[in-house]
């Protein structure tokens, strides 16, 4: 099995959403295509990549080993999402998506936080996770406000099953902000895909 590793890292992750929304598809192929998703990818594994400090937040970047999906499990993605009628010219090479669903996150740590998160509960509504992904357009027929129906932020404990579809990029961001009792950190998150066993990821993270 061929695999392929892929590092989201959340520097990049914004500028690329920056990227979209400023200079939206300066290149295509010529051919029209009938479907507006070319590549999808099953999951094989997620590790902890770099803690990265923007300024206004800390990013948990997260990195992805996976593998070329199926021919049929391709046929039946684009059955399901009916993304099968685009006959349009694709710009920026194809779309690439993971066929696992992204069913949750959460989030805990080893240390308070403060009187209402102590060490062991849940931080899911202090962590927001960005989101790039294609299920909002292809269930608008392919709507034409393509730059902001990709990309979404939200805290993770608003996170909704429909918000897991036709995932292709994910990271995890701490406002920086934020001024824990203990400064010392042991993060834990843990990523729930279908098909997939937990993913569970650890960081270390020192406060100012």
């Amino acid at each position: 099995m061929e695999m392929k590793k892929k590092l989201m890292v959340g520097k990049s992750f914004v500028l690329s959403i920056f990227a979209l929304c400023v200079f939206p598809f300066t290149h295509c192929n010529d051919d029209a295509s009938k479907s507006y998703i070319w590549y999808y990818y099953n999951i094989d594994s997620l590790y902890s990549n770099e803690v990265y400090d923007s300024g206004d937040y800390i990013f948990f970047n997260v990195g992805v080993n996976h593998y070329k999906a199926l021919d049929t499990q391709i046929d039946s993605m684009r059955s399901l999402y009916k993304d099968n009628h685009y006959n349009q010219v694709v710009y920026d090479d194809g779309a690439e998506v993971l066929v696992n669903h992204l069913d949750s996150i959460h989030v805990i740590s080893d240390s308070d936080f403060d009187f209402a998160h102590l060490a062991g509960t849940l931080l899911d509504d202090l962590f927001y996770v960005n989101i790039h992904g294609y299920y909002d357009l292809l269930i608008s027929n392919y709507g034409r406000d393509r730059e902001c129906q990709l990309n979404y932020t939200k805290k993770i404990s608003e996170f909704e099953y429909k918000d897991g579809h036709l995932v292709s990029g994910f990271v995890i961001k701490l406002p920086n902000n934020v001024n824990p009792i203990e400064k010392e950190h042991n993060l834990t998150i843990t990523y729930y895909f279908t098909n997939l066993k937990p993913q569970i990821l650890k960081y270390k993270v020192v406060f100012k």
